[in-house]
């Protein structure tokens, strides 16, 4: 199980510690189910609202997606989608991410930093 991040709230501004094996995904939406909390609400969308439980098992699809695909661990990934239910599932595996309500400088960023495989 990766470590989750840290925050020390008692500084200002506050410090945010993420482990060498931080894993968004679990800290974010894995987490919660595995604390009893998988029934609670994480998202609401034009959709819905969904649960922790759904949204890590979307985050589930979204990694086994990327990774038939063949991105690998650590490998860059832009993605550029609408608000959702389904971007905040596919922005926890991923590396970076904007929608098309990102500032273009954003969209720019993610752009340069995810180079094609060579």
């Amino acid at each position: 199980m990766p470590s989750p991040s840290r925050i020390d709230l008692h500084v200002s501004p506050p410090r945010v510690e993420l482990p060498r094996d931080y894993n968004a995904a679990y800290d974010l939406l894995q987490r919660h189910v595995d604390e009893g909390r998988g029934d609670r609400i994480a998202v609401i969308d034009d959709d819905g609202r969904h649960s922790y439980r759904a949204v890590a098992e979307r985050a589930l699809r979204a990694a086994g997606a990327l990774a038939a695909l063949g991105v690998v661990p650590e490998q860059r990934v832009a993605l550029c989608m609408l608000d959702s239910v389904d971007f905040v599932a596919t922005s926890a595996p991923s590396r970076s991410r904007s929608t098309p309500c990102s500032p273009p400088t954003t969209t720019a960023t993610s752009c340069a930093t995810c180079a094609p495989r060579r």
